[in-house]
């Protein structure tokens, strides 16, 4: 993540890896770390492809889903209402391999 940082680059990989380190911190139950990238990355998916593209909305449930597991109901509730999103399940994310 260092290596790929001093690149400079705020694009669609680096969203794509910091989707996948706040996976990791879910599963591994650093929620707080969950969050944090999760919201870096929604931001690069945000300036790249819009607030209302399916890109970003898609990805707001993990979002919702890691401040439930933060105990952060009402964080989660707002993402949920602002964006019309359903509540997740907690697996795995669509485009990972299933176990």
């Amino acid at each position: 993540m260092a290596i790929y940082e001093t690149f400079g680059r705020h694009d669609n990989d680096l969203a794509i890896i910091l989707f996948h380190l706040a996976e990791n911190c879910y599963y591994t139950g650093n929620t707080a770390e969950a969050i944090k990238h999760e919201i870096r990355a929604l931001n690069i998916f945000k300036s790249l492809y819009g607030e209302h593209s399916s890109e970003y909305v898609n990805e707001l449930s993990y979002l919702a889903m890691y401040y439930e597991a933060a105990g952060k109901e009402s964080d989660a509730v707002r993402v949920r209402k602002n964006s019309q999103i359903p509540k997740l399940n907690p697996t795995h994310r669509s485009d990972s391999p299933p176990s």
